[in-house]
């Protein structure tokens, strides 16, 4: 900041030439400071005269006050404590100015998101034959889904940003298309029945049963974002309780709820088979993430909402995530592996844009 020619600086004039009369009569006073028009010249470093040989009254009467007059003291000292001001006002108007921005709370913004994917899960299972009394039976089978937003027609994720890219959701479900196809082949041996504890076996009478059951239908999947598993379950689902780690800024975890045609409240992928004459083609693995009721298992992923947000809009990022889980695990204990195994592939494609 610049205050006049010369911030705290006043110019005094050059005064009488040395030995004239009135350089040993007292001072005018209140003289009005003047711009000191003499350029520097041989022997006078400062560019003022040099004034040496003035009269011995003179020069005592200029050093009380530095060589300048009472008047122009005073108004030297004036513009020296409005320049020290003005910068100290400026400082404290950036202190203000750039500590507003700090309180400011991250806004809401709206992101289009297109979804693809499949997620396959393949099972079988060998039954543990009691040593009596029991008989031997294999199955195995498979569920394949099919799922994603309509063509044109993108779903809406509404997401605040913060600074260090912390996600949180305010609008998070997309609602996706889905078809299922599921196939359950089965091998019960009733002819090969155990002794029974009083001698008879059965298995005389008995026959055996082969066959396979299968099922196509279409539904619909809704695809929760979220960065707590409240987010994404529905109330009392025990998958809540579970501690979910390692969740970083940025990061957003993922499920796919159920919502399959059926006049059953629980709206189920086997209830919906069911109703359409195809029943008993559901999985074996019964105790899992939710792939039985036609659901999709949990994933993670990061997500580049950050970068979005500060890019032009139309701008477009694509994520694509994979998740697998094995059955039985150490979550999923109540199938022993000798009884059912099993085996989840999720592929998940997210072209999400601004």
């Amino acid at each position: 900041m610049r205050v006049g020619p010369s911030a705290g600086t006043v110019s005094v004039g050059a005064g009488p030439a040395p030995n004239h009369p009135s350089t040993r009569s007292a001072p005018v006073p209140d003289p009005a400071p003047t711009p000191d028009p003499v350029t520097p010249t041989a022997g006078s470093a400062s560019g003022r005269r040099d004034t040496a040989t003035a009269s011995a009254p003179a020069r005592t009467a200029g050093a009380r006050s530095g060589g300048r007059t009472p008047s122009a003291v005073a108004h030297r000292t004036t513009r020296a404590r409005a320049a020290r001001a003005v910068p100290a006002t400026l400082a404290a108007g950036v202190l203000l100015a750039t500590a507003a921005p700090a309180s400011a709370a991250p806004k809401a913004t709206t992101f289009r998101v297109e979804v693809s994917g499949t997620q396959k899960t393949t099972w079988t299972y060998d039954k543990r034959v009691a040593p009596t009394c029991d008989y031997p039976e294999r199955e195995s089978g498979e569920q394949t889904l099919t799922f994603g937003t309509a063509s044109g027609k993108p779903g809406k994720l509404t997401a605040k940003v913060g600074k260090n890219g912390a996600l949180t959701f305010t609008a998070s479900e997309v609602r996706l298309a889905a078809k299922a196809a599921l196939r359950r082949d089965f091998d019960r041996r009733f002819a090969e029945i155990s002794a029974c504890p009083d001698g008879t076996t059965g298995g005389d009478r008995a026959e055996n049963v082969q066959g396979t059951r299968t099922c196509a239908t279409e539904g619909a999947i809704r695809l929760r974002f979220g960065t707590t598993r409240k987010e994404i379950y529905d109330a009392g689902d025990p998958l809540i309780e579970r501690p979910l780690n390692g969740m970083e800024p940025g990061m957003a975890v993922l499920r796919g709820a159920h919502d399959w045609p059926s006049s059953d409240s629980y709206r189920s992928l086997p209830a919906a088979c069911s109703e359409k004459g195809q029943a008993d083609a559901d999985l074996g693995v019964t105790v899992g993430r939710g792939e039985w009721p036609g659901g999709l298992v949990e994933s993670r992923a990061a997500l580049p909402l950050r970068t979005l947000q500060r890019a032009r809009k139309g701008t477009r990022k694509t994520v694509r995530i994979r998740t697998v889980v094995q059955y039985p695990n150490a979550e999923e204990q109540q199938q022993p592996a000798e009884v059912t195994k099993g085996r989840t592939v999720l592929d998940l494609k997210l072209t999400i844009r601004r």
